[in-house]
Order: C-alpha cells, then structure tokens, then sequence
C-alpha cells in the first residue's frame, strides 16, 4: 500500500482542526490531489 502526504501550512490546520476536516484549497479548485511516484 503506497502513502500519500500532503504538506499543509500550520495555520490552515489548526484553523480546520477547529472548524472541520482540512481540505487543501486546491483539492476544491481542481477536483483532486496531485502527486507522483
């Protein structure tokens, strides 16, 4: 099973630690997450 990880700026996840789930702002712009082996 691979692992995928996603670099997030500190503020934006304590702000979703609060709020809800964190969703990158560019998962909601392009519709998936991009990544490479």
């Amino acid at each position: 099973m691979a692992v995928i990880y996603h670099l997030a700026r500190r503020s934006e996840w304590e702000e979703a630690g609060a709020t809800g789930p964190y969703r990158a702002g560019s998962l909601a712009e392009e519709g998936f997450i991009h990544c490479s082996r």
